[in-house]
């Protein structure tokens, strides 16, 4: 799951200070009312580019193998990050945070891998692992943007911040660091990421049913058929090729003598027939014995079946609505007072997100499988769902006290307070969202 790690880092490292980099562009004139706009276009783009990509790297993965699309990933947003920490026109942040979107898209195989690597007595554990590794990045992202941001100012006497190109881009810095992340781990993903798709792992024992679809045609020449490499005893042909006439005597001489080995799969033979009779009864008696428990279904089917819908369309609302108290927190807390906002700084803003992270990840990593254990699926996804309201309306009250007392007076801290705690709770409705997608739409093969 560590290849998931660059998402939430990039998504959050520019929340400190979006709105102090969308005002040094020009593009709102000087006038800090716009700048929320402007910036909540920025952070709208990366998971609006995000979602149009996730079906095409699941597909790819469907296709090259989990691996491939993984290291892509961390790969390109190393570079694409860096470039957006160089860019000091609107246009270029557009650009730049769009692809950054784009590489973030194949989180969804992220979590095909995990799907394939859980089953019934880990499910808990191992999708509340997601909400841990996502709050491990919040933490990690919303300080680096919080800390290192503008360090001609945080540190004027430093070698940093002395730096005539940091001082030329202040939000650079943050923006190399999560680079240097994401490209730290492209290298340790390369080296120690293994393929979990049996189709495309040459050292997996495991034959999907794609894989292993032989078709006999009972006439002088029969050819073998797949679009992947097959396993058959220790015989392995090529997809589209006609097997010679010794090729074809070794198959059929492999499922002779398998015939015994075959047994506990196959029906045992009630009648005397020809060698190729029985190759093609076993051969369609082990595809039989898989098809139930790894069907490959069509993007229409998926798009229709309920057990796909139901988990999608909630696990999307609830994506929606996170989104929105995400990117609405950073512009709201660094507004000035006077425009509606908390008029926080960008290290303080930082300081307060990775505050929430911290908090996130212990309750993600302890709290949300034992709630999860005592209380049910489907309570703890109500939960989740509702904390947003509370998150929505902390937020809203805690804008009003400040503008109404001119400063962040306790009462807002409260609602501040509040809002965090609500927060907080969120994973639940992740979690346990992906916990019905296991259980009920990943019965097929091409699931990512």
């Amino acid at each position: 799951m560590g290849q998931s790690e660059p998402e939430p880092i990039s998504a959050t490292v520019i929340f400190p200070f979006i709105n102090q980099l969308v005002l040094s562009t020009g593009v709102t004139n000087g006038d800090e009312k716009k700048s929320g706009y402007y910036a909540g276009i920025i952070e709208s783009v990366f998971f609006f580019s995000e979602s149009l990509t996730t079906m095409l790297w699941g597909h790819a993965s469907d296709r090259y193998g989990r691996r491939t699309i993984l290291l892509l990933g961390p790969l390109g947003l190393a570079v694409v990050t860096s470039l957006f920490g160089l860019s000091s026109k609107y246009w270029t942040l557009i650009l730049f945070r769009s692809l950054q979107g784009v590489f973030n898209g194949n989180l969804g195989v992220s979590k095909t891998v995990l799907a394939e690597l859980s089953d019934a007595t880990n499910m808990a554990t191992a999708f509340s692992f997601t909400s841990v590794m996502w709050q491990v990045g919040v933490t990690i992202g919303t300080s680096l943007g919080g800390i290192l941001s503008n360090p001609a100012e945080h540190w004027p006497k430093s070698t940093l911040g002395k730096a005539p190109l940091l001082r030329s881009h202040p939000y650079l810095l943050p923006c190399l660091a999560t680079g240097f992340i994401s490209f730290s781990i492209f290298i340790v993903a390369f080296i120690g990421l293994k393929e979990t798709h049996a189709g495309h792992d040459p050292n997996s024992s495991k034959v999907s049913p794609c894989a292993a679809s032989v078709t006999l045609k009972r006439t002088k020449s029969p050819t073998v058929k797949s679009n992947r490499w097959m396993s058959l005893s220790n015989y392995w042909t090529r997809a589209g090729q006609k097997a010679d006439s010794e090729d074809q005597a070794s198959l059929i001489a492999s499922a002779e003598n398998m015939s015994v080995s075959y047994d506990s799969m196959t029906r045992p033979f009630t009648r005397p027939r020809s060698t190729s009779e029985d190759t093609l009864v076993a051969i369609e008696d082990f595809q039989t014995k898989n098809a139930d428990s790894q069907r490959i279904i069509t993007f229409r089917t998926l798009l229709t079946s309920e057990d796909v819908l139901r988990p999608l369309s909630s696990l999307a609302l609830l994506s929606f609505l996170e989104t929105s108290i995400s990117v609405l927190i950073p512009i709201t807390y660094t507004t000035s007072i006077a425009n509606g906002g908390l008029g926080l700084t960008a290290m303080q803003l930082g300081t307060l997100l990775s505050v929430g992270g911290a908090m996130g990840l212990i309750f993600s990593a302890i709290g949300v499988p034992l709630l999860i254990r005592h209380f049910g699926v489907w309570k703890m996804h109500f939960a989740g769902m509702s904390a947003l309201i509370v998150g929505f309306s902390s937020i809203m009250m805690a804008c009003l006290t400040a503008k109404r007392a001119g400063y962040a007076s306790k009462t807002t801290w409260i609602f501040v307070a509040i809002q965090y705690a609500s927060y907080i709770i969120l994973p639940l409705g992740f979690t346990t969202s992906q916990m019905d997608y296991k259980r009920n739409g990943t019965k097929c093969t091409n699931v990512g």
